[in-house]
């Protein structure tokens, strides 16, 4: 028995990291197209179904947007919103986050 909620839990792992992933791509591709969003640069991650949403937007009504998108996507119970209204986070000083 121990050995079969072993693999019952690897498999439940396995087949949650990749619905997560599916829901980060769905997510990140619906925030990158729209249209309101497209010159943002806003990082989502999807675990466990919550999305999680980072980065530096332009103004009050792109975190607006980009909240509702997430908590409209089907299968996020709950978004973490760390996005803040400030310059574009350069990618290559990490340091400034």
């Amino acid at each position: 028995i121990q050995r079969f909620l072993s693999d019952t839990r690897k498999k439940f792992e396995t087949t949650m990291f990749f619905a997560d992933n599916a829901k980060t791509v769905q997510l990140g591709a619906k925030l990158q197209f729209n249209k309101a969003l497209m010159r943002e640069k806003i990082d989502a991650k999807v675990s466990g179904g919550v999305a999680i949403l980072s980065g530096n937007v332009s103004s009050q009504a792109a975190i607006r947007t980009a909240v509702k998108i997430a908590r409209e996507t089907s299968g996020i119970r709950c978004v973490q919103n760390w996005l803040k209204v400030g310059p574009p986070l350069n990618e290559d000083e990490p340091w400034r986050q």
